[in-house]
């Protein structure tokens, strides 16, 4: 059954391909998109300089166990953070 963990995971992804101009995972079917979803998609900051707090959240958005991502409020929360430190100091 799908959830709210489903839609963070769709954030996630969203957050990885605007960061990295790439899918977190590029498969030509369904049996390698989720072998590669098992095995989780490649760092962000392997692409582009990002911060920590930010590459942290994409990841946990993606995790493969979906009890381990983060809820729609913490997301939201953790974004709103981090464009208020990287765009107002503070």
């Amino acid at each position: 059954m799908l959830g709210t963990s489903a839609d963070v995971w769709g954030i996630g992804a969203v957050l990885f391909e605007a960061t990295t101009d790439e899918v977190p995972f590029d498969a030509h079917d369904d049996e390698e998109r989720y072998e590669q979803l098992e095995r989780q998609a490649e760092p962000v900051q392997l692409y582009r300089r990002v911060p920590a707090a930010f590459n942290d959240l994409v990841y946990s958005c993606l995790a493969s166990d979906p009890a381990l991502r983060p809820t729609v409020d913490e997301v939201a929360k953790r974004l709103t953070a981090f464009a208020q430190q990287r765009f107002t100091g503070g």
